[in-house]
């Protein structure tokens, strides 16, 4: 998280890492391509926005896919404060949500049943 920035801000994680588990593993290093932001998905629980994603045969985004997001664009300065990160799970009810907290990215996880606004769930298209 300290290479995802916001202006000035340098990003912190407020997670018990041993609570973040990724439903889907990925072999690294690879590409994601087909990135959308969760503009399409503002307001949606992840739950939600899950079903809608999977039925557009599209991937939701891991932890780190969702860090590497805000780190390559701007993604948290545009329409909305936070992206869902829905392929990784907080716990037995969270899932990995990052935001801008006080105008800093946090790590943070939200509820999956959350329906927040200006919170959006990201996908991709394809891993390569």
């Amino acid at each position: 998280m300290k290479m995802t920035r916001h202006k000035e801000c340098i990003g912190r994680n407020r997670l018990d890492q041993s609570q973040v588990n990724d439903w889907k593993e990925v072999q690294q290093p690879y590409f994601i391509f087909g990135v959308e932001d969760g503009q399409e998905m503002l307001d949606k629980q992840p739950e939600k926005a899950e079903v809608f994603i999977k039925k557009q045969e599209r991937f939701c985004l891991t932890g780190d896919e969702g860090i590497a997001l805000c780190i390559h664009s701007d993604v948290l300065s545009w329409n909305h404060l936070g992206i869902y990160c829905i392929t990784s799970c907080y716990g037995n009810t969270g899932v990995l949500c990052i935001e801008l907290c006080s105008g800093k990215p946090e790590l943070v996880w939200k509820f999956k049943t959350a329906k927040e606004q200006y919170y959006g769930s990201a996908s991709c298209k394809h891993r390569w």
